[in-house]
Parts: C-alpha cells; structure tokens; sequence
C-alpha cells in the first residue's frame, strides 16, 4: 500500500490511530511479560488460553491493509466514507462543504481532526503525509488526544 491509502476519508491518517500505533506495542510487551512470568504453564488452565493467545498475536500483528480506504477498518456504516466515496474525494477536507455536519460529532472527538484536515488541505497530500510520518516516528497516537466518546 501507499502512504496516501492510510489517509482516512475524514481526513486522519491511519498509522497514528491506536490500532496501528499504541496496541501493537503494549500487546507486545505484555506478551514478552506473559513469557517471562511463565504464563504458558500455569496459564492454560483458563479454558480462553489458546484463544487468547490468537488475540495478543492479532493485536501485535495489524495488517498494514487495515485502514479505512480498504474498508478493513472503521464502521461499515460510516456516513463519512459513504459520503466521500460518493463524491469521489481523497479526504474530507479536500471537500468543499468540509467540515459538514457529518464530520463534525467526529471532530467533537477527534481532538485534532479539524486542525489536521485544514492543514492537509493547505500543505496537499504529500507534503501532509510526510508530517504524519514523522508524528508516527515520534510516537503520536489520537487516542492521547480524543476527548470522550461520540
């Protein structure tokens, strides 16, 4: 995949979401504690054993197809991807009604949805995604920065 696939169609960029950044790291390192406390000996006496060992595994390993724009992730009822997909738009924010009311109890949120998606539309696509690498290398996730529940 491309950089430019793990652009949401609200105008986030998937590699900063948890799934992709936070999870994978904190399963990994509770599965390193698990074997170092010897959890697959005295473990497999709860009858959810192996399974949760399919799930840490899972967790650690995100597909990098996971993201919006192969419908792999997100809400299959998204309003905003059915409405981006229908007008043929990379991402809301290059959208002239951006933000609309269908992204706004999002950006309520998204703490920096709106910040982000007005500065993709004033840099463009490349030069936004290469801010979102290095916010990726430096450890940024939006879950540091979501406010509450929708």
């Amino acid at each position: 995949m491309k950089n430019e696939d793990y652009v949401t169609y609200c105008g986030l960029y998937c590699k900063l979401c948890g799934k992709h950044q936070d999870i994978p790291k904190k399963a990994s390192d509770l599965k390193k504690l698990l074997i170092k406390e010897d959890f697959d000996e005295w473990g497999n006496q709860f009858k959810e054993y192996n399974d949760f060992w399919i799930m840490l595994n899972r967790l650690i390993d995100v597909g990098d197809d996971e993201c919006c724009k192969t419908d792999k992730c997100g809400a299959p009822f998204c309003g905003i991807r059915k409405c981006a997909k229908a007008k043929k738009i990379v991402a809301c924010p290059f959208c002239n009604e951006y933000p609309c009311e269908i992204i706004k109890p999002l950006a309520k949120r998204e703490g920096t949805l709106l910040f982000d998606g007005y500065r993709l539309r004033d840099l463009g696509l490349e030069e936004w995604i290469k801010e979102q690498e290095i916010r990726r290398e430096e450890g940024f996730c939006y879950a540091d920065v979501r406010s509450g529940k929708e």
